[in-house]
């Protein structure tokens, strides 16, 4: 199913597959890649290992977390207990995932992974999202050998999961937008083969009526996450899958990082996404547009975050400031504004078809849906392109209000 892609684009996977029984399966897998159950440590979290346990070899090392957290802690558990370990097979999702990747890539060991839940587009990525000195950074470790989508499994997964890797995969449209903005606007990389490896399947999610637990279903999410994530490994970074609605929602993530445990990464994107893509359907409307200098300075990073933070954030937002030469600059590329809003509109997916697909699967829509307040959210808005280098939409929004 996925061998041409990863043939194509020499993605080192050696297979990904959805199929029933591959858990049941396990042994014949471990055959099937040479790998001794000695050398293996399992490492999965206390809501997998019940369901998972009985089918696994009985003298298997685990290491079952409990409601782990992508962090330096875990990372070292990790690591400890793969000592003498040739391979490390994760059974989970985001987290899992994002922790046995680095931890392996540490080690300088392959991983395997097999999905718990639909609920992420990080399964064939390099990157992993790892909390650390207090901020969730996107950091580039390995691939997985192979990733595995169990029916069994996933058919049977809770509904809010499947719902976030939903939401976590309907920002392709903004993404597209604001990635080919900085591309226009900067000069900046831009790679439109991307977006061809989702753009199809994309539409099946925009046509599907039908149950979420459906094995259909599950398998078409799958293939969007899966190719979103060969789509970011062929681009060198998150840029096709991350772009202002992330910002807002890893912004929400370092400054009130107890109001957003409460909520899964693809709920937080549901609610971001609406918010993005109204804000780029403004810039398309407008009939013109003139680009404000930005007024910011390294006394505000300092009046809103912590000292290390603020010393990081700030370096990273001097790369994109709009000073004085780079207005300059962009207001010469915005000299044909309707060309560039043309180009801009061509793959774009309206407010109002988001919030169709967001209606149609029952996804969280409003900053209330992630226990926010109006005031937090609108902070949030404000200040979320403040912490990386990344130019989006959010870098004109002052100009746009």
């Amino acid at each position: 199913m996925f061998q041409d892609l990863l043939k194509k684009y020499q993605i080192a996977i050696d297979e990904i597959i959805i199929d029933y029984n591959l858990i049941k399966n396990f042994s014949l897998i471990l055959e099937q890649f040479q790998i001794k159950v000695i050398d293996i440590l399992v490492v999965t979290d206390q809501n997998i290992y019940p369901q998972i346990k009985n089918l696994l070899p009985s003298n298997i090392s685990s290491l079952i977390l409990e409601n782990p957290k992508p962090d330096e802690v875990n990372i070292a558990n990790i690591i400890t207990k793969s000592h003498n370990k040739k391979i490390i097979i994760a059974f989970g999702s985001g987290t899992i995932n994002d922790l046995c990747k680095i931890s392996s890539y540490r080690k300088d060991i392959p991983y395997i992974i097999f999905a718990s839940a639909v609920s992420m587009n990080g399964y064939a990525s390099k990157n992993a999202s790892i909390i650390t000195s207090g901020r969730k950074n996107s950091v580039l470790a390995h691939l997985p050998k192979a990733i595995y989508f169990d029916l069994d499994l996933l058919t049977n997964s809770p509904k809010r999961m499947i719902r976030a890797g939903i939401g976590d995969s309907i920002c392709i449209s903004t993404c597209r937008f604001d990635w080919l903005l900085s591309h226009l606007l900067l000069d900046s990389y831009y790679n439109e083969e991307a977006f061809d490896l989702i753009d199809d399947l994309y539409k099946k999610l925009l046509d599907y009526r039908g149950s979420i637990n459906d094995k259909k279903f599950i398998i078409l999410l799958a293939k969007i996450l899966i190719n979103s994530g060969i789509a970011m490994a062929i681009s060198g970074g998150s840029y096709p899958a991350s772009q202002a609605e992330h910002l807002i929602s890893h912004y929400l993530e370092i400054k009130y990082p107890e109001i957003m445990e409460n909520s899964l990464h693809g709920e937080q994107i549901s609610v971001t996404v609406l918010t993005i893509a109204k804000m780029q359907e403004e810039f398309l409307n407008l009939s013109s547009f003139s680009l404000l200098q930005s007024n910011i300075d390294r006394n505000y990073f300092y009046q809103i975050f912590d000292e290390d933070l603020a010393e990081y954030f700030w370096s990273e937002f001097q790369n994109k400031i709009i000073d004085q030469n780079r207005k300059k600059k962009i207001m010469q590329k915005l000299n044909n504004f309707s060309k560039i809003k043309q180009k801009l509109g061509q793959n774009f997916y309206s407010y109002e078809m988001i919030r169709n697909i967001s209606d149609n699967f029952n996804l969280k829509q409003s900053y209330i849906d992630i226990n926010l307040n109006h005031k937090i959210y609108s902070e949030a808005i404000k200040n979320a392109n403040l912490i990386r280098n990344r130019f989006t939409i959010l870098d004109l929004f002052y100009n746009i209000i």
